[in-house]
Parts: structure tokens; sequence; C-alpha cells
């Protein structure tokens, strides 16, 4: 997959996000995104607890197997822990190759979605 700049149009215009993580900062970047006008699809966590917290407060559907994911979002935003990105990016990336995919963490860098 290749790594590349994201189009700014697509920013700029309502976004169908995906969120990967229902935790603290995949709470507050799931309401910035409400606020900035894009539709949170979905909230995918490993517990349904969670998935379904994040959800309700965003209006996304939860969601606690990668097979349900959709294909359809434009973003796939990982608000995950570092240690959890090598696990889930392939489950989530498979089959969504021209999709756009953001990750939240700060040590690692871009080049994780590539391959």
């Amino acid at each position: 997959m290749k790594v590349s700049n994201i189009d700014e149009t697509l920013i700029l215009s309502e976004m169908k996000i995906v969120m990967i993580g229902a935790g603290n900062l995949a709470t507050q970047f799931a309401k910035a995104c409400l606020r900035a006008r894009h539709d949170i699809l979905q909230v995918y966590s490993r517990t349904a607890e969670a998935a379904n917290t994040l959800a309700q407060q965003v209006g996304g559907a939860p969601v606690t197997d990668t097979n349900l994911l959709a294909y359809d979002a434009d973003a796939y935003v990982f608000a995950l822990r570092d240690s959890a990105l090598g696990e889930m990016i392939p489950k989530v990336c498979h089959g969504r190759e021209q999709r756009v995919f953001l990750h939240t963490a700060g040590s690692v860098p871009m080049s994780v979605f590539e391959g």
C-alpha cells in the first residue's frame, strides 16, 4: 500500500469515517469530526461496552469484529495503543487499499501502512 498525502478536497468535504478504537483519544477525535460535519459510520473496539459507549455519543454503529467494518468509508482512523497497530492494520486495511488511513500514534511512522 502506498503512503501518500491526503487530498485536501476530501478533508474539506463531508467524510464517512470509521473509528478504530474507543478510548479517550478516539472519543475526542470522533467528536471533533462531528463538529467538522463529518459522519462517524462505525466505532470499532475489542469490547462491546466501549464500542457501544462511543457509538451512542457520536451516532455510529458499534462493531467488535473487524470483518464487519464498512468498506465504503472515506477514512479509517486508528486511535489505538501503539502496540496494537501492527495487529490491526492488516485486518482493517485489507480490501480497502484505496481508502485513507490515519493513525494517532506519535511514536509510530506512517510507513507502518506500507506493504
